[in-house]
């Protein structure tokens, strides 16, 4: 159990290298990818938000929300499904953390091995959309960082299979 733990938390620790190989990528135009890291089974995607067009108070207040939108977009991506299951496998939890580019201030989705194993159970209802058009985007840019990073993670996670097949 611990050798498949060890293993899930290396294709996890490639899969945030790769990712931030490839930043910084703008999501959309008030988002930014930043930089992703693998850590004490916590992989953390960092993104700064464009605070002069939506504060980071208000996207706060709708942090539920903006959770939702980026777990319905991993349960209906069927290229994240063994990634989910390595994270749960590895003990893990994904952390992506949004903060103003001029403010500072930053708030945290955190996805964990609940929230993952309902993902894996397709039971995650889409919730309604923030109101604003600043929390739209913010949604958006949600749904798009986890798409852009799809293929990154499914590249990381068929490579690490076929290392794992040749041990």
């Amino acid at each position: 159990m611990m050798l498949l733990a060890s293993c899930a938390g290396s294709a996890i620790k490639m899969a945030a290298e790769a990712l931030n190989n490839s930043c910084p990528k703008q999501v959309n135009e008030i988002v930014t990818m930043d930089c992703a890291s693998y850590a004490d089974n916590v992989m953390t995607i960092n993104y700064t938000v464009d605070d002069s067009a939506v504060s980071i108070d208000s996207l706060s207040s709708v942090i539920d929300l903006i959770k939702n939108k980026v777990m319905v977009r991993f349960q209906n991506s069927d290229d994240m499904t063994d990634f989910i299951q390595t994270c749960i496998e590895a003990g893990a939890v994904i952390q992506n953390v949004y903060t103003g580019k001029e403010s500072g201030k930053s708030f945290t989705i955190e996805i964990n091995a609940e929230d993952m194993q309902n993902i894996l159970n397709c039971t995650i209802t889409p919730e309604g959309t923030c109101d604003t058009e600043a929390g739209q985007e913010v949604e958006e840019a949600a749904e798009n960082a986890v798409e852009q990073g799809e293929d990154i993670i499914k590249e990381e996670m068929q490579a690490n299979d076929a290392q794992m097949q040749n041990l």
